[in-house]
């Protein structure tokens, strides 16, 4: 994990340092410690359905980018390869982001979110055996929990195509930081779900990569992005700092030990750096 925050933080101020000095000081806001701490550590919820979510959230966000090898065996039952690897701590960092806001959010609002997140797991585990179909029961349980406290299970399945996937989609048409923010999540997460291979190709390379792990990351992605849009411009500019720098740390790391070698990869890692970059200037 080590390599993947020194990487991060080198990203980001490398685009940092050259405005400080011209840049008021609240605009820096997306920087400040308290922030990222906000963006990344559990809110004090007591004991709760949504601590269990933001603690989730934090072990797997953790362990996720410290050791997706591991993460990836111990969840998914899965032996992961280094392009396998890349996408684990993208889907965890992805985790990592979306306990925390779930932690601050009101219990209906984070439990429409949650069986949107816990059940697009156990869908995609559904029918899995071993490590991974224990899993996909917890995930099972988490969203049967969330449909409860969202208005009952009934409730739920009825009107989860106009009120549960209504809590993803952008809340107006204006140009927000949170609007540009958290549609290119949710952009990262349909290119994901429906068009894994041409991703994958272009960026991974020829990799052998597990399905599992793409609908997963693209899940994280979907819902993470629903939230930032529903939320405020202070957050989703610090939840884009750590997004897009976060991805631009493991491109890079990634490119570097020869598990991305796609034709796209240089663009795409200068893009992420740059909206990393973006979110403390804007």
């Amino acid at each position: 994990m080590s390599k993947v925050v020194l990487c991060l933080l080198a990203t980001v101020s490398a685009f940092r340092s050259p405005v400080i000095s011209r840049v008021p000081a609240r605009l820096q806001g997306a920087a400040d410690v308290a922030e990222i701490k906000k963006a990344v550590l559990p809110a004090d919820i007591g004991e709760t359905s949504q601590a269990i979510l933001s603690w989730t959230g934090l072990a797997l966000g953790v362990g996720g980018l410290a050791k997706p090898a591991f993460v990836a065996s111990k969840t998914l039952g899965i032996a992961t390869s280094g392009a396998s690897d890349v996408l684990v701590r993208g889907a965890s960092l992805a985790a990592l982001l979306l306990g925390a806001r779930l932690g601050r959010d009101g219990d209906r609002d984070a439990a429409k979110s949650a069986l949107l997140w816990m059940g697009g797991w156990h869908y995609i585990l559904r029918g899995s055996t071993g490590v991974a179909g224990r899993t996909a029961t917890v995930c099972g349980l988490l969203a049967l929990s969330a449909a409860r406290r969202s208005g009952g299970l009934w409730n739920a399945l009825t009107t989860l195509d106009t009120d549960g996937l209504s809590s993803i989609l952008p809340r107006d048409r204006t140009a927000s930081f949170q609007n540009i923010v958290g549609a290119q999540m949710m952009a990262w997460g349909l290119g994901l779900w429906f068009a894994p291979d041409f991703l994958v190709t272009n960026l991974m390379g020829r990799a052998s990569v597990s399905s599992t792990v793409i609908k997963g990351l693209a899940i994280n992605n979907l819902v993470l992005g629903g939230k930032v849009m529903a939320g405020s411009e202070d957050d989703a500019k610090t939840n884009g700092l750590l997004f897009f720098g976060g991805w631009a740390a493991i491109m890079l790391l990634a490119k570097n030990a020869g598990t991305m070698s796609g034709q796209y990869i240089l663009p795409c890692l200068a893009w992420n750096a740059a909206c990393a970059a973006y979110t403390v200037v804007a």
